[in-house]
């Protein structure tokens, strides 16, 4: 099995980095700003940091995701992914995008029966001179109980394949 160009993989990374980022808050399908932060190109530099701003992102998950070269984003829905890439039918690639959600950030509201929360997620995948893919997906959480929404200890995983043209 091939792999695909490094270039693809860091155009297409790129790519769902800012998709993902911009589009957080269509996740929550709420109101309210916020937007993930953005990783810096690789081999430019950067500022040197301060003491009080090195112990703030000590604690900032979002950009500890992003230097271990993950997808991640914060408010309104955090979330941390990872695109990855295999050889599809000719010479297409396959590209499976998997994002784990937060649920504490998701809003449970009662039903009849259980409680359940609603969340939305926007792709789009750009390939340089080619139209954009995009894609939307609604999902339902749903739990028996109110102690399951107030659980810290699990999250929602997204997943979704796109079967794409190489370079």
């Amino acid at each position: 099995m091939e792999r695909p160009t490094t270039t693809f993989g860091h155009r297409l990374q790129r790519a769902l980095l800012s998709l993902l980022a911009a589009g957080a808050a269509a996740c929550a399908g709420g109101g309210g700003g916020g937007t993930g932060g953005v990783t810096p190109e690789p081999g430019t530099a950067t500022a040197p940091a301060s003491t009080e701003q090195t112990l703030t992102d000590l604690f900032n998950l979002t950009a500890l995701y992003q230097r271990m070269g993950r997808i991640a984003g914060d408010n309104p829905l955090p979330f941390v992914g990872q695109p990855a890439f295999f050889a599809g039918r000719g010479d297409s690639t396959v590209v499976l995008l998997g994002l784990s959600l937060d649920n504490r950030s998701l809003s449970f509201q009662r039903t009849a029966r259980d409680f359940v929360a609603r969340y939305r997620v926007e792709i789009i995948l750009q390939a340089e001179g080619a139209q954009p893919i995009r894609y939307t997906r609604e999902e339902v959480v749903s739990v028996a109980s109110y102690p399951e929404t107030q659980r810290a200890d699990e999250s929602v995983v997204f997943q979704q394949g796109f079967l794409v043209r190489p370079g």
